[in-house]
């Protein structure tokens, strides 16, 4: 592989002083697809110095252990950490493994761990050593390049560390260095990480290959231009303002759900103690005090069976709002029913959290012990928090934090069972009895939801609720996705999938048609021709030319900044039908495509200047890159002999002449082709398919301005733009509408 040119590494001042043994010369980013793989990738060469040729067998013999101690052990979504048995093996064996090897592993390691803190669930799919010359490479997937350059340099000073190579003023200095620059880094991520439920929308977006953006914690963009679609959490936005309204507000819910006959529990609204404790003795005990608003549990009293309870919980509910609910107590086990587009998907026992005594530790201890659960990572479950109504249902059971229970003595710390205050969600999907599922999915058309978490309080979800009793107490307007996709125990439920499957069906992937043209020169004229006739045919297109930007026909007036992004920027732009983009295939080859994927390319004739094999890598990314269909060139070698390792691909030939022999034998082999010939008395460009005809398009409908030799290359971009259009799904007739509508070329 030829040279690429690296710019100098930028160090994490934090990290930067650990250098010793190894460390990086300099660094590159390889935006979208490129020569290493099919989306954006860092490279950092690496300095080994004298370790160049030292394996980890020549280290101390503890080395293998000590970096596996540091890196499978960071805590991460993967079992180890992501090292494989394969690495592991090898590091430990008598032969060793290379050094660089050994660095990209911490790299991958590090960026597992600071993705965990994050809530990214989304994998690293590509990482690799390379060679530049005599100096190695580090190579691997990233799609947030600030924090992988800032991993990477933490990684390399815990390597450093472990190689006992640190400088020697540092000797006396902080022995964690490593790990206290790396919880910086994760401390520093989870301010914006992600909510658990927008994480796995995010990740099953990812399986569908549906493109997606992050916008905020909760905030997700999925598809492109007009076949977008935003997601908030589990808000879609097909989610009405209305709906949320309901049930934001209990009461109302509670109303809406009496109107329709649905099981709902007795419930006032009131606002002062005084009027809480007339509510109390009217609606009869037990009894639930609840905020008319709130989420998370927060506020809530449950199961209060005298009236000295009313004005303390109607305190605690009070701050959560003016308004404070008195409601019937309703027994049974608490149940969340999940209904998406309508149609009930899954449901999950919420199993209040509790403790079981063992005779000899505290509740306190035991309650210390229940949060070490693994399983209470803060992303799939939550820590138990010793609340006032942790207290209230220690006091009922007559203990305080520092008595110890007797041995099997279980001790329910909590009547509600909300997962975010320390519940545990098991799913119970099988279980639920046709009718409860019926009632679920009456409710959530009632409120007028597209997602809908229902809150079910009843005794069996295996029975009927008309037979055994049970109530609705809330419903959900941005009901979480995780408590499905991690239950501590049953099945797993793909929620998410359901979810996507209502905006994206089928195998839909919200991608929009891209086309490219690649070339030295002449890529301008077809990608102006293309553009007129996806406007002729009444597309909304993006137009991305080496001279500017613009958007149906006009010129968008962008920064620099933003014109380097600009195919990013404009693939979100949600009036956007199309794009269209010019590409250099030397640039591609040096820096990357900057897209991942292209529906169409164009690929021109190599001008003779320039270097062969830059032109060669970057066609061979961009054929790699190509979803659906290329044109080329009927007489151009060098892209035939390049393109024959990618037969899968449809091909569309371009030639002047009708006898090319190259263009004949594609046609024998019912190929299609773009041609231009003396057709019904005039000149016209032939779209052929085997023998067939499919379409002529006369000259005359082309532009008629300019000399004689602009005109016939112009003719040659049509022909190239035309056999696009097909590509893209226009129809022989639509071309032919779109190049007699009156909508003129881009003027550059």
């Amino acid at each position: 592989m030829k040279p690429v040119k690296f710019t100098q590494a930028t160090a994490n001042p934090a990290a930067a002083q650990f250098r010793a043994g190894i460390s990086f010369g300099s660094d590159k980013l390889f935006s979208g697809a490129n020569r290493y793989h099919g989306s954006t990738v860092i490279a950092y060469h690496l300095e080994l110095g004298n370790l160049a040729a030292v394996s980890t067998a020549q280290l101390l013999p503890e080395f293998g252990s000590a970096f596996l101690e540091r890196f499978q052990s960071l805590t991460s979504f993967l079992p180890n950490n992501g090292i494989g048995d394969g690495f592991k093996l090898a590091l430990l064996s008598t032969d060793g493994i290379d050094l660089a090897q050994v660095l990209l592993e911490a790299i991958l390691a590090v960026e597992h761990s600071v993705s965990f803190a994050q809530h990214d669930l989304g994998s690293i799919a590509f990482a690799a050593i390379d060679r530049d010359g005599d100096q190695p490479l580090v190579v691997w997937e990233t799609s947030r390049p600030k924090i992988s350059r800032q991993s990477a340099e933490i990684a390399l000073s815990g390597v450093n560390e472990l190689l006992g190579r640190l400088p020697a003023e540092n000797d006396a200095g902080d022995e964690n260095a490593f790990a206290k620059a790396l919880e910086g880094l994760r401390e520093s991520v989870r301010r914006k990480r992600l909510a658990p439920s927008t994480a796995v929308i995010g990740l099953e977006a990812e399986k569908r290959g549906i493109p997606c953006q992050t916008l905020g914690r909760q905030h997700l963009l999925l598809g492109e231009g007009r076949l977008q679609h935003h997601f908030y959490a589990s808000m879609t936005d097909s989610t009405s303002m209305a709906a949320q309204k309901i049930c934001a507000d209990k009461r109302q819910t509670n109303r809406r759900l009496s109107d329709l006959r649905l099981p709902a529990p007795s419930q006032l609204k009131v606002g002062t103690p005084d009027s809480a404790l007339q509510a109390a003795n009217k609606i009869g005990f037990p009894l639930v005090v609840k905020p008319v608003r709130g989420k998370k549990g927060r506020g809530i009293s449950v199961g209060l069976g005298q009236l000295d309870e009313i004005e303390q919980a109607f305190d605690l509910a009070h701050k959560s709002g003016a308004d404070v609910l008195i409601e019937k107590f309703v027994p049974g086990l608490d149940y969340r029913l999940l209904v998406v587009g309508g149609r009930f998907v899954a449901a999950v026992h919420r199993r209040p959290p509790s403790i079981t005594g063992d005779g000899l530790s505290t509740v306190q201890s035991l309650i210390d012990a229940e949060n070490e659960n693994p399983y209470r990572d803060g992303f799939r479950g939550f820590r138990i928090v010793k609340d006032e109504e942790v207290m209230r249902h220690l006091r009922m059971a007559g203990l305080s934090p520092e008595d110890v229970p007797r041995k099997g003595q279980e001790i329910q710390l909590r009547t509600a069972a909300n997962v975010s205050t320390g519940g545990l969600p098991i799913d119970v999907t099988d279980q639920v009895h046709p009718d409860n599922r019926e009632m679920a999915e009456r409710a959530s058309l009632g409120v007028g939801l597209d997602v809908a978490g229902i809150d079910f309080i009843t005794p069996d979800i295996s029975h009927p609720y008309h037979e055994i009793g049970g109530a609705i107490v809330e419903i959900n307007a941005r009901p979480g996705l995780d408590i499905h996709t991690w239950p501590v125990a049953g099945k797993s439920r793909n929620v998410a999938g359901d979810l996507l499957e209502q905006m994206f069906p089928g195998q839909q992937t919200g991608r929009l048609p891209v086309a490219i043209v690649c070339g030295d020169s002449g890529t301008g004229t077809i990608a102006r021709a293309l553009d007129k006739i996806l406007r002729g045919a009444r597309r909304s297109v993006a137009l991305t030319l080496r001279s500017g930007i613009y958007t149906d026909g006009m010129i968008a007036k962008w920064s620099r900044k933003q014109q380097s992004q600009a195919q990013r920027v404009l693939l979100r732009d949600p009036g956007i039908d199309a794009m269209v983009s010019t590409v250099s295939l030397r640039q591609t080859g040096e820096s990357g495509l900057k897209l991942e994927r292209a529906s169409v390319s164009i690929i021109m004739d190599r001008v003779k200047s320039g270097r062969a094999d830059q032109f060669n890598l970057g066609m061979d990314i961009v054929a790699r890159a190509t979803t659906d269909c290329m044109v080329v060139g009927a007489g151009n070698l060098v892209v035939h002999e390049k393109l024959s390792a990618y037969r899968e691909k449809r091909l569309i030939l371009v030639s002047n002449r009708v006898n090319d022999p190259g263009l004949q034998a594609h046609l024998d082999n019912n190929g299609v082709a773009v041609t231009t010939q003396w057709h019904d008395g005039e000149n016209q460009i032939l779209l052929l398919s085997g023998e067939e005809i499919l379409a002529s398009f006369p000259l005359s409908l082309l532009p008629q301005h300019g000399s004689a030799t602009k005109l016939r290359h112009l003719v040659t971009a049509f022909q190239y733009a035309i056999a696009a259009g097909y590509a893209l799904g226009l129809t022989p007739s639509q071309i032919a509408v779109s190049l007699s509508n009156e909508v003129e070329m881009v003027n550059v």
